[in-house]
């Protein structure tokens, strides 16, 4: 909703004013920290649908999406803020700034939610009127969608279903039309074993009285997915894209690459000093290179080069190594150990995010061979690889890491890549690196 984001805009900008400008030294960083505010809270926004959730959700719905968007907005304002640690008089001033702005957005949003609700349903004359046109479950589906979604702005004055009348329903359409001069659109949905000649004259007879007409096919095409959809036109074709998740859309993709590159490059900045100490002491406790560069399955099957720090005394080869890891493994050093007990191993592999292999969170990569064997005894296995491997996963925090030796453990694991893929946020992102780094479940089985 264009209009929520302008009016959420407009008071981001008047609580800054009103504390945040206080608080910096020139303007220039009075401009800057605002363009940032508002760049953060549109991303987040488009991120958790915030907007088409404003008349669609619940009570619970909208007040869980708004608890993380101020939790993720809040976190960044005071991040920038100790960032930025010189510019500030005061770090009260981000404080107030955001008591403000969320006092704020809550008032306005109630007072939007009862204006547009009172526009739709005492404004109703001037809202389009629809007839409903059509037989099955999409026709049941539309016919609660159109009466219970009031931001349509349908005001629905017939429904014919042909299942229900005793005339052809060619006839009860042209009665209808006939009396309805101020009929605005004919909704049509009808099932895929119509003849397209029933389909053809039902859109003519609309033609004839001048009504606009919109038509919904048959979807029987998504018993065979579970995940989300996409359509679009070219050279009058409908492509309709089965499993499309939410990483499918540019902006999402774009905002999560960003994040990788920023968040791992101060993960490596900051841990330089240490990055320098666990090469030395690889180097010490035993001969052989710093780094072990396995193959690896990335997005869409490429294959990789991964980067770890080698935590064993030999091990298999990179490309066709067959033998997973086990507790009290004989192959694991001293140092090794240590690192991978608290996945200090693993730290390399921010590299590979840097170099667009990886992600920072997304489903683990495995060996070419562990896909293949997966992939004939797993249901839909495969889907893992439409997004980036990453250092941690929803897997991982879940329990589910090391080993695939039992069912249990092959099933689970895919279950919870799947999840992710079909359930992604930027907010799923950040609850998982905080389990990674806390939870017992996470280093449960990191041996």
């Amino acid at each position: 909703m264009t209009i929520l984001g302008i009016l959420d805009s407009i008071l981001i900008l008047l609580s800054s004013y009103m504390f945040v400008v206080d608080g910096l030294n020139t303007v220039f960083q009075k401009w800057i920290f605002t363009f940032i505010l508002l760049f953060i809270w549109n991303l987040l926004a488009l991120n958790l649908s915030l907007y088409k959730a404003f008349f669609n959700g619940g009570l619970f719905g909208k007040s869980k999406i708004l608890v993380k968007m101020f939790a993720l907005f809040s976190g960044f304002t005071l991040s920038m803020g100790l960032f930025l640690n010189g510019p500030f008089e005061s770090k009260l001033s981000l404080i107030y700034f955001l008591v403000v702005f969320m006092t704020l957005k809550m008032g306005s949003n109630h007072f939007m939610v009862l204006c547009f609700r009172y526009l739709f349903k005492k404004k109703a004359p001037s809202s389009r009127t629809a007839l409903l046109v059509g037989t099955g479950d999409n026709f049941s589906k539309l016919q609660n969608y159109c009466t219970g979604s009031l931001e349509l702005g349908y005001r629905i004055i017939g429904a014919i279903d042909k299942n229900n009348e005793g005339l052809e329903h060619f006839d009860v359409m042209e009665k209808f039309l006939s009396s309805n001069v101020f009929l605005d659109e004919v909704i049509v949905t009808l099932p895929y074993y119509w003849s397209t000649d029933d389909i053809k004259k039902t859109i003519q007879i609309c033609d004839y009285h001048g009504v606009r007409v919109k038509y919904i096919p048959d979807c029987s095409f998504l018993d065979f997915t579970q995940s989300g959809i996409g359509a679009e036109v070219s050279n009058n074709m409908l492509i309709v894209s089965l499993r499309q998740n939410s990483l499918d859309r540019l902006p999402n993709l774009i905002f999560k690459r960003v994040f990788d590159i920023v968040f791992s490059t101060m993960v490596l900045l900051f841990t330089s000093p240490l990055f320098l100490a666990i090469s030395a002491l690889i180097k010490i406790d035993s001969k052989g290179p710093i780094f072990y560069r396995p193959i690896r399955i990335g997005r869409n099957g490429k294959e990789f080069e991964m980067y770890k720090f080698r935590s064993m005394m030999a091990n298999d080869p990179a490309d066709g190594g067959k033998r997973s890891t086990l507790a009290n493994d004989s192959r694991i050093t001293k140092i090794g150990a240590i690192l991978r007990k608290i996945s200090l191993d693993e730290l390399p592999q921010f590299l590979n995010v840097l170099f667009g292999q990886m992600s920072v969170v997304g489903p683990r990569p495995h060996r070419k061979y562990l896909d293949k064997q997966l992939q004939s005894e797993i249901k839909n296995y495969m889907l893992r690889h439409y997004l980036k491997p990453g250092i941690t996963g929803w897997a991982q925090v879940n329990g589910w890491r090391g080993p695939t030796e039992t069912m249990e453990q092959k099933t689970n694991r895919t279950l919870c890549d799947l999840y992710y893929i079909e359930n992604w946020s930027f907010w799923l992102d950040m609850k998982i690196i905080w389990l990674t780094l806390f939870s017992k479940k996470t280093h449960r089985l990191a041996f």
